[in-house]
Order: structure tokens, then sequence, then C-alpha cells
């Protein structure tokens, strides 16, 4: 949600970014670069630094919008980029999810629908991606919704800020999620076949 309302605007920053990456970095190397910070965010968690984590976890947020813009400026946009950013994606938050479940063991029931959520919203994301026509310049359909990448950001930023209240926020992070794969799910089931 708000990457459709935002994105336009902020674009043209991303690409100043990008113009000055050097030309020996390729935009599977950023998706790297995405990963690993992800993952060094997930291990912060799990060891209790926070605010390290959320630095972590910003850079490779802003590095996974990165990717996809450079690959489309540098001509290198493949499908197997597109499939190499959807993995890492989820590797980051898994390893996210996973840093607050070994740090805060008591919400694993949270957790648990977390990951539930995940699934059916990743699904209803591929289901869509097939069965509706693409008319971006991504690599596949990708319809925005209410809970997008940022927003499940903004959601952990919360939950490193006011680890006090992990359960409450990551209940409602949960709701949006479930609310946004069942709002996908029908809409896809109402397509014309």
């Amino acid at each position: 949600m708000i990457e459709a309302q935002f994105r336009t605007a902020v674009q043209p920053f991303f690409e100043r970014i990008c113009y000055r990456l050097p030309r020996t970095v390729t935009a599977n190397h950023v998706t790297l670069c995405a990963l690993c910070c992800g993952l060094a965010a997930g291990g912060a968690i799990a060891c209790g630094n926070l605010i390290t984590a959320l630095i972590f976890m910003w850079i490779s947020g802003l590095c996974d919008v990165l990717d996809g813009t450079y690959a489309r400026m540098t001509g290198a946009a493949h499908p197997m980029g597109a499939y190499n950013d959807l993995i890492a994606d989820r590797i980051v938050e898994s390893a996210i999810i996973l840093g607050f479940a070994v740090r805060y063991p008591e919400h694993h029931m949270a957790y648990l629908l977390f990951v539930i959520g995940v699934l059916l919203h990743f699904s209803t994301f591929l289901a869509a991606a097939t069965l509706m026509p693409n008319h971006s310049t991504k690599s596949l359909h990708y319809e925005h919704t209410l809970i997008e990448r940022c927003e499940a950001f903004i959601g952990f930023s919360l939950l490193c800020l006011f680890p006090l209240h992990i359960g409450i926020i990551l209940m409602v992070l949960n709701l949006l999620i479930f609310y946004t794969a069942a709002m996908r799910f029908i809409r896809v089931t109402r397509l014309p076949m």
C-alpha cells in the first residue's frame, strides 16, 4: 500500500543511488546484500541487539528496492533475478521472525500464525502473478495490497522498538496479512477463466 502511494515520488532517489553503484556490481549482488543484511538482522534480534537489527533490516529493505531498479536500469532484468529476489525476501522474513522466536519464545503462537499468514499471502501472490496479465515494468504481475514489504518492515521495526508489546503488534500484523491474503484469494477466484 505504501509503495503504491509513494514509489513514483521516491523512485528518482533510488535511481540516484543506483547510478552511483560501481558497474562491477550486478543486481544479483544487491539482492545478495539484501539477503545478508536480513540474516544479520535476524541474528542481531536473537542476540537482543534490536537497534543493530533495525539498521540491518532497513539496509536489507533498501537493497531489496534497489536490486530491481538497478536490474532495469542496466538492462539486466531477468526472470531468474526476480525469482532470486522473491526467495531472498522470504528468507529474510523467516530470519527476522526466527530471531524474535529465539529471543522472545513466549510469543510462539503469534510467530506460528505469522508463518502461516506469510505462506497464504505468498501463495495468493504467486497465483495472482500467474493468472493475471502483467502490465508493469516488473518481471511478473505485482498487485498492490494492504500489506506489502514496506508494511511488514514497519511491523518488524515496531517489534524491535517495543519488545514488551511483541504479542500485540505481531497479532495485529498477522490479522492484516491474513486479511490481505483472503482479499487477494477472492479477487483471483473471481477472474474469468
